[in-house]
């Protein structure tokens, strides 16, 4: 695994944190989770190797939300709803999120939100690409039957999730 610099893992911070929410749906749990998938970056997970810090550190989160690790733990923070004002989310497009089921929301998020391509959004979610592109396509009709008829043609997620 290559080494990275304290400075890399922070660049990274508001888009993981932001990603962490859009997960999560708890500002607890999802601090709680960067704060592992840091410290597990930080010490070099031996079940995960990138060169590349982003994919490293989104892989991490997928791992760690989906239970691999540390979800029942997390499981006992005292819940706590996300605030809006720490995600630039209005209170339709959380609703929409809200609405999906978790896989596709994770896609859809990674895809048009954070901007990773389908292979890189294949790799963090260790699934085949083929997956990942049906759970954003069944995201984005979910999203754009909700939205009005002038936006369905365009992407529904619309950088959803970004760190304010």
């Amino acid at each position: 695994m290559a080494a990275f610099s304290a400075s890399d893992l922070l660049r990274v911070l508001p888009q993981l944190r932001a990603f962490a929410i859009c997960l999560a749906d708890d500002r607890n749990i999802a601090d709680a989770l960067v704060d592992v998938v840091l410290v597990r970056a930080w010490n070099g997970d031996r079940h995960v190797t990138y060169n590349d810090v982003r994919l490293l550190l989104f892989n991490l989160m997928h791992r760690e939300f989906h239970g691999y690790e540390t979800t029942r733990t997390l499981a006992r923070v005292p819940m706590r709803r996300a605030a809006l004002r720490t995600c630039s989310v209005d209170s339709t497009a959380s609703l929409l999120l809200r609405g999906l089921h978790p896989a596709e929301r994770e896609a859809v998020v990674l895809l048009d939100a954070c901007g990773f391509s389908e292979p890189d959004a294949a790799a963090i979610c260790e699934c085949d690409i083929r997956t990942v592109r049906l759970r954003a396509s069944n995201a984005s009709a979910k999203l754009s039957q909700s939205l009005q008829p002038e936006r369905s043609a365009a992407k529904p997620a619309l950088r959803l999730c970004r760190a304010s």
